[in-house]
């Protein structure tokens, strides 16, 4: 069982909230500890050129 939908989680920069879309899919159930595990699989694309545009901006170049 999956679920789309998206993240939201500080730029560690600027602190702007960044949303990611992402996928949450249920794996594993451990019964004795009553516990189940989680993938969370998501694309960083947007949040990866945000936090480049901070390192053109921190050697002075135009973006």
């Amino acid at each position: 069982m999956s679920a789309l939908g998206s993240v939201t989680v500080p730029c560690p920069v600027c602190s702007v909230p960044l949303e990611i879309p992402a996928t949450v899919s249920m794996g594993s159930v451990d019964y004795d500890k009553n516990e189940v595990a989680l993938s969370v699989q998501g694309d960083p694309t947007a949040a990866n050129e945000h936090v480049a545009a901070h390192a053109t901006d921190e050697a002075g170049e135009q973006r």
